[in-house]
């Protein structure tokens, strides 16, 4: 081979190694700024403990086959062939996480958001840092500076809302031991899922704080005549569940299910069923055009109520809550 050709095969494999290194340099800018790797699966099991004994936990992936039912009729996206939902799930996070756990003597009630995120965790962290929508939030002390980025995979912010005294105390003395077994959990497969493990009085614990937060004055309320009936209840509810699942593109079917002492359950059924149930109902039709069907009951051999669901009218709800943002 002439001497001039093997030059000219040197230069190329040089220029051929530079466009490597600086494609990979390149990649790992880009996927340090944006996240454009595909990042580890995280649960948020990872950030619970013995004392997180509510969470509520999203897997966004089960509506993304709902999205493109929902866009406004203007609005086009390109997805080079793909469909969007499987575009959308190489986006959206694995899951996302609501943790609230009760520190009774701290006299607080610690709170966790947090999100797997597949792809873009550094960029959502930033995007979400320079919108400043946890300095809306000043009724929750945040421990984090908004939103962080705990490696990729795990996007976290967390913070407190106080206890109030009175609280703290009947707490203490309602629940005087704290529980040994460890906390119920989400059992998974669900669109949205709710669980209360309340055995160390956490549904008090919690609506006394976010009465706190919200402004109003707990000691106050809790002077009310039904307050002494209400707090009765709380304390005989040992756990809550509810699912929420998408039945087709208009319709959310929920079940939800509350194990509690059976000296109360008939009372709480009663409540539920003919007057907070009513309410939700006219306030969903009224202020949201959503009809709400289904009934609970109180089954006595499991000592639990038990209700099933269903909300239609989500297509036209979403698309008029997307066409007012944009």
């Amino acid at each position: 081979m002439k001497k001039g050709c093997l030059i000219l095969l040197g230069i190329v494999a040089v220029l051929l190694l530079g466009l490597v290194i600086a494609g990979f340099v390149g990649f790992r800018i880009a996927n340090q700024r944006f996240g454009v790797s595909l990042a580890p699966e995280i649960s948020h099991e990872t950030y619970a403990d013995a004392d997180t004994r509510i969470r509520l936990v999203i897997n966004p992936e089960l509506a993304t086959s709902y999205i493109e039912a929902y866009l406004p009729d203007d609005v086009e996206i390109n997805t080079a062939g793909f469909k969007l939902a499987d575009v959308m799930n190489h986006v959206v996070p694995r899951e996302m996480a609501f943790l609230a756990q009760s520190d009774v003597i701290g006299k607080k009630v610690r709170l966790t958001l947090f999100a797997n995120e597949r792809r873009g965790g550094p960029l959502l962290e930033m995007v979400v840092r320079e919108s400043n929508v946890f300095a809306n939030m000043p009724q929750i002390s945040w421990t984090t500076a908004g939103l962080e980025l705990r490696g990729r995979g795990a996007l976290l912010a967390e913070g407190d809302i106080p206890i109030p005294e009175v609280a703290e105390s009947e707490i203490l003395s309602l629940w005087p031991t704290r529980a040994q077994a460890p906390p119920a959990q989400v059992r998974g497969g669900h669109l949205a899922e709710l669980v209360i493990d309340n055995h160390n009085g956490d549904i008090l614990a919690f609506a006394s704080a976010a009465v706190t937060a919200s402004g109003d004055d707990w000691e106050k309320l809790r002077a009310e005549g039904m307050a002494d009936t209400v707090v009765n209840i709380i304390e005989s509810i040992y756990l809550c569940r509810m699912t929420a699942d998408m039945q087709d593109k208009d319709t959310i079917a929920l079940a939800l299910r509350i194990d509690m002492h059976e000296d109360k359950g008939p009372l709480l059924h009663s409540f539920l069923s003919y007057m907070a149930t009513p309410w939700v109902r006219d306030t969903l039709r009224n202020e949201h055009n959503l009809v709400l069907k289904g009934e609970m009951l109180w089954n006595e051999e499991e000592s639990a109520i038990l209700g099933e669901y269903t909300i239609s009218g989500i297509e036209a709800f979403v698309r008029k809550m997307l066409e007012e943002s944009s």
